[in-house]
């Protein structure tokens, strides 16, 4: 997705896939695809934390 490389990149959410898709609410982008049309803030903090706690090396993902 656009200049993001990882689904998931520990320790560093703003690198995630994963994070990108649930703040967006732009059709096909956002996820889930179907059944919303705002972002539910707290769950996107809770996995914005549940991100930024991973080590990286934990996962062999390089970092920058």
């Amino acid at each position: 997705m656009g200049d993001l490389e990882f689904d998931l990149v520990p320790g560093e959410p703003e690198r995630s896939i994963l994070l990108f898709r649930m703040e967006s609410t732009a059709p096909k982008v956002m996820m889930p695809q179907i059944g919303r049309d705002l972002v539910h803030e707290e769950g996107v903090a809770l996995i914005r934390e549940w991100i930024g706690s991973m080590r990286a090396q934990t996962c062999g993902v390089p970092t920058s």
